[in-house]
């Protein structure tokens, strides 16, 4: 029995091959299209050449885990378990980058776990409502809000700072920076 709970959606059976150029690059959805479908939050980023290749990567390697016979129990566990959709979600991407970030020694560059964590969150909920949990646009860009502030804590940055930073705060002395390029940063 593969996938979380049974078959995984079309698009995680088989391999997928890499996007066409025009897919990525196109920033309007096609009519009627699914802004939380995972190509319509791939096609939305803003990413070209060697970093789009290496986030089809992360997403792809993401997948073969969500879908390995080998999480099968954990993840069916966790989308079946208590809690808001948008909490379910955020954990569980989370705790796939972390596994995947720890897997790959801290290699994965850190500006694009976010945005794989976004196209995999995509997928997620696809299979949610797939297997009959409503999953809505409030409850998605919760559920982004929460894995983005989820991933800066476990990279040591405290995301009210950063906030405060972005805001044009003063700068404070951090070493939050430097930790998220470091090996065990995620972990």
């Amino acid at each position: 029995m593969p996938g979380i709970m049974g078959e995984p959606p079309a698009q995680a059976a088989a391999p997928q091959p890499a996007a066409p150029e025009d897919a990525i690059s196109n920033r309007t959805l096609p009519a009627g299209g699914d802004a939380m479908s995972p190509a319509s939050v791939l096609a939305s980023m803003h990413v070209e050449g060697q970093q789009k290749e290496q986030l089809l990567r992360i997403v792809a390697a993401g997948k073969k885990v969500m879908y390995s016979q080998q999480t099968h129990q954990m993840m069916l566990e966790s989308m079946q378990g208590e809690g808001a959709p948008e909490e379910k979600l955020s954990k569980g991407i989370i705790g796939l980058l972390s596994m995947l970030w720890g897997e790959s020694k801290g290699s994965l560059p850190p500006q694009l776990i976010i945005p794989a964590g976004m196209v995999l969150m995509a997928d997620a909920a696809d299979f949610m409502r797939q297997a009959g949990e409503p999953v809505t646009p409030e409850q998605f860009g919760a559920a982004t809000e929460m894995m983005v502030d989820g991933l800066l804590k476990q990279g040591g940055v405290d995301p009210d700072k950063l906030a405060a930073q972005a805001g044009g705060g003063e700068p404070e002395e951090e070493e939050n920076d430097e930790k998220m390029g470091q090996p065990g940063a995620m972990a």
